[in-house]
């Protein structure tokens, strides 16, 4: 999977706070309203430096995974992290690219983030669908391995990236990895 950083819009979304707050200005000047036409102004030129936020980033890495590592290759550099049942690894995903999330809502698949024994936070991308696929996989080894795994889903408690497992999944999820959501 692909590590990636954060990034910002560029600075056409100011040139378009500045001119479409100054047009405001001069609308409400033109209506004798010169008060609330200074604020508006003076709030578009504020916000013209302001760097939006995108859903997409540029690739800055690879995150691979293994059985009994991770590797995380970040430009020159790179780190290879054993895994074992001393490892505690934190995973904040969010979903994969175009996954729907509700009835007009879509994730961006850049939105998910990897932190190991409390260490910095990596930011991957799950390209696809099968991506997730792989990547649950990958959990399931490190679970059959003791490794310290705390999964979240949209801010919620998951176990293989399950968002509402049933009570005869967790039951048997509890019995093959020997794990639970409240661990």
């Amino acid at each position: 999977m692909e590590l990636v950083a954060p990034t910002t819009a560029s600075s056409k979304a100011g040139f378009f706070v500045v001119a479409g707050g100054m047009l405001v200005a001069v609308v409400l000047m033109l209506l004798q309203i010169p008060a609330l036409a200074l604020i508006v102004a003076l709030a578009s030129i504020a916000f013209a430096g302001f760097k939006w936020p995108t859903t997409k980033a540029a690739p800055t890495g690879r995150l691979l995974f293994y059985s009994d590592r991770l590797v995380v290759q970040a430009g020159a550099q790179q780190a290879t992290i054993p895994l074992s049942s001393a490892t505690t690894i934190t995973i904040n995903y969010q979903g994969y690219a175009n996954e729907r999330l509700g009835s007009k809502a879509y994730a961006s698949g850049y939105a998910n983030f990897i932190q190991v024994n409390n260490g910095p936070k990596y930011a991957f991308v799950v390209a696809n669908e099968a991506t997730q696929h792989t990547l649950t996989k990958e959990l399931r080894h490190w679970y059959l391995r003791k490794v310290g795994l705390r999964e979240y889903r949209r801010g919620n408690r998951t176990v293989l990236l399950l968002t509402e497992p049933t009570y005869e999944q967790l039951q048997q999820l509890k019995d093959e990895l020997g794990v639970s959501l409240y661990t």
